[in-house]
């Protein structure tokens, strides 16, 4: 009877998040604050076991209404460019609306009911680590493909990937993420390999900071994932890849780039850490990476 009335609080968490966001979004603006809050309230699911699982599920509420207007993604545009926006904006709350509230509860109550049953054996296993890969790749393309605006956690699932599954998995998964994600959302200015090696480091850099403190997943500390990713992040983010869109655009751009990839990891690396701890704390007995 618990377990229903927590999967049922979820849901209502989820149902009241997307509804009020969506319905004082007003067309045609895409907020933040409603992929904000599905994010939290998802990872809230993982605690409806405890007694602050209510408080978790509710406050993304709160957060997703309060980034809705303080943050919102599409900016100030010329007239002719918002009209043509508005049609795809406009079939995107349709879906929302018809499809997002019953995807986000599935996939929330499914985390919530089968991470604790589900034990892996431990035991060596390259089908599982190329696995485990997998899912990194899968999750860091699909994150990056359907980034709202400049805002993308595409970067997460691959540190996370080093940091659990080794530096070398890391870097390949890092390395493919950004071949794949090209391939997929091909940018602009062409495909280029710096920004694979960029993306690559991602996923080592982190983890190799770590192990200078000689621990081993699951025993990290806060303050060593967030020091391994404040590095990790800094030379990649905030200097290889600003340095490398200066090469292709100009000199005289770096400080831009730079200065606006230094403001977005000022909220990404910790968020990044605290993400990882905690879903670590959460899976550390459910999935076993040791591969």
């Amino acid at each position: 009877m618990k377990t229903i009335a927590s999967i049922f609080l979820y849901c209502l968490a989820v149902v009241l998040t997307m509804s009020v966001t969506t319905i004082t979004i007003g067309a045609p603006k895409v907020y933040l604050g409603l992929v904000a809050a599905v994010i939290v309230v998802l990872f809230a699911s993982r605690l409806l076991d405890k007694k602050y699982s209510l408080i978790a599920s509710m406050a993304s509420i709160a957060i997703g209404m309060a980034l809705q207007v303080k943050m919102p993604m599409i900016p100030k545009m010329k007239p002719e460019k918002l009209e043509a926006l508005k049609p795809l904006i406009e079939t995107y709350h349709e879906n929302l609306i018809k499809y997002g509230v019953i995807v986000v509860a599935i996939v929330g109550i499914l985390v919530y009911v089968l991470s604790p049953k589900i034990k892996v054996a431990r035991k060596q296993s390259s089908t599982r680590r190329i696995t485990y890969m997998a899912v990194f790749i899968a999750l860091s393309v699909v994150i990056n493909t359907m980034r709202f605006g400049s805002v993308s956690f595409g970067g997460f699932p691959i540190i996370y990937s080093g940091l659990v599954l080794g530096p070398v998995n890391g870097l390949i998964v890092g390395a493919v993420s950004d071949v794949l994600g090209f391939i997929i959302r091909p940018s602009s200015g062409g495909y280029n390999v710096v920004f694979t090696l960029t993306s690559a480091l991602t996923g080592l850099i982190p983890i190799m900071v770590v192990k200078l403190f000689k621990v081993k997943y699951p025993n990290y500390k806060f303050y060593q994932v967030l020091l391994g990713i404040f590095i990790g992040q800094m030379l990649t983010s905030v200097i290889m890849a600003p340095y490398f869109q200066a090469l292709l655009f100009g000199k005289n751009t770096f400080y831009y780039y730079a200065s606006k990839a230094f403001i977005k990891q000022i909220v990404s690396i910790p968020l990044y850490a605290a993400l990882f701890t905690s879903m670590t704390e959460s899976i550390k007995d459910s999935i076993d990476f040791e591969v």
